[in-house]
């Protein structure tokens, strides 16, 4: 149990990092890739992302307004980093592009 209260002290200082020193573009990165973490932890090794949030709660979470969040995932996108199917589910086209946008800067 402490191992766990750990991990999520640590994922909680990592979200707080993520709302005060990265740029838009660089927070919604960091979410793609939080989110395909998860569905790694779970097994599932898998370039398509479920969000299960709508814009506007991504926006909420991130601290960011909804055409902001559309802008960023639009550029994402324009960037071949990404690719949308449907509203909801993203395709990680370039994992490692992604990741270093995501990267939080000291």
């Amino acid at each position: 149990m402490a191992d766990d209260l750990s991990e999520r002290l640590n994922q909680a200082a990592v979200r707080l990092a993520v709302v005060g020193r990265l740029r838009s573009l660089e927070r919604v990165a960091h979410f793609i890739v939080e989110m395909q973490e998860r569905l790694r932890s779970r097994g599932t090794d898998n370039r398509l992302v479920e969000l299960h949030f709508t814009r506007e709660e991504i926006g909420d979470y991130l601290g960011l307004t909804l055409e902001t969040v559309s802008r960023s995932f639009s550029k994402l996108k324009d960037m071949r980093t990404i690719a949308l199917v449907g509203h909801d589910i993203v395709a990680v086209l370039d994992r490692k592009r992604l990741s270093e946008i995501a990267s939080v800067r000291s």
